[in-house]
């Protein structure tokens, strides 16, 4: 994983839209990403939205935007652009920003490229957070080992307690918990019994 990052609104596991934003693939930026998503669908709820909708305003305005191969595959699917015309503007379309897809092939690619992964189901109300790297004690040791990096005791790690049903309700304790440990200047934690390690990318 890396700097390329695609979060995809969902509903009861059917992909609606996704965003690929190229330089916001480590764990801090994700999280603070998908706050700001998650954060758009809350106030997108006071609207007589679909899910469709709903979706594409929560992402487009994060400043991702329709781009041209995106809008062709839209014709070539044939799905209704009327009522997403709120997404098209005069703001610039840039990777960095923010690519929209809604199309079944737009959403592919865009997922082809990434190198982290945040999904959202509007149905379950889910959060998948896949930004960060997971090993077992002994695997993080042994990797350390074979390529001649310190050895952090696990006992001097900050510990995260990591709610694994993130949804909603759960996500702000989660993202508060590890931005906490980035800003304190440490890329690594373990959990409370100290049998798995998180590493962050920074």
């Amino acid at each position: 994983m890396g700097q390329r990052l695609v979060i995809q609104i969902e509903e009861n596991g059917k992909p609606l839209a996704n965003a690929y934003y190229h330089w916001s693939g480590y764990t801090g930026s994700s999280i603070e990403q998908t706050t700001e998503v998650l954060d758009n669908l809350v106030t997108c709820e006071e609207d007589d939205y679909t899910s469709l909708q709903k979706a594409v305003d929560a992402l487009f305005r994060t400043g991702a935007r329709f781009y041209p191969d995106e809008i062709m595959a839209i014709e070539k699917e044939n799905i209704d652009m009327g009522p997403l015309q709120f997404a098209f503007d005069d703001g610039p379309v840039d990777r960095n920003s923010g690519l929209l897809s809604i199309s079944a092939s737009g959403m592919e690619s865009s997922i082809k490229w990434e190198e982290a992964h945040v999904g959202i189901d509007l149905g379950t109300g889910d959060i998948i957070f896949d930004a960060f790297y997971e090993y077992t004690a002994e695997d993080y040791i042994q990797e350390r080992v074979d390529n001649e990096l310190e050895v952090v005791d696990l006992n001097e790690m900050p510990v995260l307690d990591i709610e694994y049903q993130l949804n909603m309700d759960t996500w702000p304790g989660f993202a508060h918990d590890i931005l906490e440990i980035l800003n304190s200047g440490r890329y690594d934690a373990v959990s409370p019994d100290h049998s798995t390690v998180y590493s962050f990318i920074a």
